[in-house]
């Protein structure tokens, strides 16, 4: 999910922010980085805990941007602030 990218142009740079959302359990992602898992802040900042639902079953995704306060949940339990 990007957050403040540009309406147009390109969106390959990193002027914008992305919360990442990802099947974790895939064997071909594996390893995954910490900061590549699903509700991380990608490439910047960590999960605290993992928070994916099981297989076959969908994510909830919550993310509050205020400023520069970002706070995001994934199925119900804060994992970035």
């Amino acid at each position: 999910v990007f957050l403040r990218a540009p309406s147009e142009g390109n969106s390959a740079d990193s002027e914008f922010l992305e919360i990442q959302l990802i099947d974790a359990g895939a064997p071909k992602l594996q390893p995954l980085k910490a900061k590549a898992r699903t509700g991380a802040l990608f490439g910047r900042a960590a999960v605290k805990a993992p928070a994916n639902a099981p297989a076959e079953t969908w994510n909830r995704l919550q993310i509050w941007l205020v400023g520069s306060q970002l706070r995001v949940g994934v199925n119900g339990a804060v994992v970035l602030e």
